[in-house]
């Protein structure tokens, strides 16, 4: 994982136990994350380290994203990105249906970013 901040301990995520208000809460604070099973996680980076089952379309817009104006946190599903947050241009959540298990991480996922706690709006404008 490559950090753009400096390290930083990894928070861990029980997506069967932790609701989707945790992960509005590690995603706001701008942590990496993992779930216990390393199935959904978080990782502050620049450029992708998988593009996973991401259909090509979207694939070239993380890729035009990590390049201008740069991303700093990509979301995976196992391999697949599902959402990213580029400086300046906000969250991408591509619109694509996979797995039962990933579906539910999309949930998750979009849930959490409509529902920022408090600090989420002060952080990730900084």
């Amino acid at each position: 994982m490559t950090s753009t901040t400096g390290p930083r301990s990894v928070a861990r995520f029980r997506p069967q136990r932790d609701g989707w208000w945790r992960l509005a809460e590690i995603i706001a604070t701008g942590r990496p994350f993992t779930s216990t099973t390393a199935s959904l996680r978080g990782e502050r980076e620049r450029w992708p380290t998988s593009f996973g089952q991401l259909p090509a379309a979207h694939a070239a817009r993380l890729r035009a994203d990590s390049t201008r104006p740069g991303i700093d946190v990509i979301i995976y599903s196992y391999a697949t990105p599902i959402a990213w947050h580029a400086h300046g241009a906000g969250w991408t959540l591509p619109d694509v249906t996979y797995s039962v298990t990933t579906s539910r991480h999309q949930s998750l996922v979009r849930v959490a970013l409509a529902n920022p706690p408090a600090l989420a709006r002060t952080s990730l404008a900084a």
